[in-house]
């Protein structure tokens, strides 16, 4: 009899003499009106062809998961696999054995699909994406993955294959996590594969990959940041810069900031939104923050003074454009109010630290925010909240330069209670 057991991950696997014949998964799918739902599917193996030796499944789908598992039980009691024979064949006299590669687990189901092909209906079925990340998946496809594996069989494609391609790419000098980044662009099109039952396995799956090396950050310290802030007094960024050093948010965080995010009543900062630049067409646009991490910060008064600087600018800036002001609400915009270029605003920032001598980042002034936040006693999770962190594991892996500090700190506190004791 056959028995189903449930996995963490949604998956299931039958205790037959063909070990994992099935599959269980939660999807989701986009409404005409743009909406989405989501439902359960299951498959089950019920028969082979007898030519072939392919699985024959049957799918229930339902919107609980308890529901589907209870059908599929009671089809793979119904629906013991047999052979059949395949249309407009003759039914042969004596049942075939099941092929051993239906046993194995190795069949491989007959396509003509290649990789170039299956890699345009993955493209096409992305839902939930962003479209940076679809215009980051168009770019690596076009230029190092389809011209190694574009012409291949789908079915065809080895794990030697893989290798070769990883091989190559780091012949050519890409950096590791380059190398890292392409080689996971091409497991996901692969699982999916998978998932769709078009190949068997992954050969992309655990496939060797060089060894990538954290690099070497420059940080701003305590001198450097006075230096930074004298700097920019007067310059047409010094506000964005400042709010970006005492708050933490991204350099498209800040650019994409609206007045409706502003409360100055409550002394809060909503950030929902980002600006984004559509690398294909050249057009602004405002789109939910990275992770889809909407979250909202406590300004303390410097912060709520240097919005009210700002919130003048811009009102000095629509009284001189008159009519041709663009009503886009943003806290930071271009003469004319509409999308502030975050490029203008990084080559602005690139310009002033290298005349301090400096070789940064903006992506630093959120790693001294955090840096100054973390050692002025800030709990970790406070701080993972206000960056906007997943994890407050990821935050202290981020920042462990600061937790150094923040050890010797307290070292230092510990020695002086020591002194303290009478011993």
């Amino acid at each position: 009899m056959f028995e189903l057991k449930e996995v963490a991950d949604w998956r299931f696997m039958f205790k037959t003499a063909a070990n994992g014949l099935g599959s269980l998964r939660k999807r989701k799918r986009k409404r005409k009106d743009g909406t989405y739902y989501e439902f359960w599917e299951g498959r089950v193996t019920t028969s082979y062809n007898s030519e072939t030796g392919e699985q024959i499944q049957r799918t229930v789908t339902g919107d609980s998961q308890q529901a589907v598992i209870k059908r599929m039980k009671e089809l793979m009691t119904e629906d013991k696999p047999k052979e059949v024979p395949i249309l407009a064949k003759e039914v042969p006299t004596v049942a075939k054995e099941v092929p051993t590669s239906v046993k194995a687990r190795n069949y491989k189901k007959p396509d003509t699909l290649t990789l170039g092909e299956w890699a345009t209906l993955w493209l096409d079925g992305l839902v939930s994406v962003k479209a940076s990340s679809v215009f980051i998946y168009k770019r690596d496809l076009e230029l190092h993955i389809l011209p190694y594996f574009g012409k291949m069989d789908l079915r065809q494609i080895e794990k030697a294959d893989v290798k070769k391609w990883v091989k190559k790419l780091s012949g050519k000098g890409l950096a590791p996590k380059t190398v890292k980044d392409l080689h996971g662009v091409l497991h996901k099109i692969l699982e999916e594969a998978v998932e769709e039952n078009k190949i068997v396995s992954n050969p992309a799956h655990k496939c060797p990959l060089p060894k990538t090396e954290k690099p070497e950050l420059n940080h701003f310290d305590n001198e450097d940041l006075a230096a930074f802030l004298n700097a920019i007094k007067g310059h047409v960024h010094e506000q964005l810069y400042k709010l970006a050093l005492f708050t933490g948010i991204r350099e498209n965080e800040a650019c994409g900031l609206c007045w409706d995010c502003v409360d100055f009543r409550n002394s809060r900062l909503h950030i929902k939104r980002q600006l984004w630049r559509n690398r294909e067409t050249g057009v602004y646009s405002l789109v939910k923050p990275k992770d889809d991490e909407i979250r909202t910060l406590i300004m303390p008064p410097t912060v709520v003074q240097i919005l009210r600087e700002q919130q003048k600018k811009e009102s000095d800036k629509q009284s001189a454009v008159g009519e041709r002001w663009e009503r886009k609400g943003m806290v930071f915009s271009n003469p004319t109010g509409g999308y502030l270029s975050y490029r203008t605003v990084y080559d602005c920032f690139k310009r002033i630290t290298r005349s301090l001598g400096l070789e940064v980042r903006f992506h630093e002034l959120r790693h001294a925010y955090a840096s100054l936040a973390l050692q002025g006693g800030d709990d970790i999770k406070t701080v993972q909240e206000n960056l906007g962190h997943a994890t407050p594991e990821f935050t202290m892996k981020v920042y462990a330069h600061a937790n150094q500090t923040m050890k010797k700190n307290a070292a230092a506190r510990m020695e002086n209670t020591i002194k303290t004791l009478s011993f």
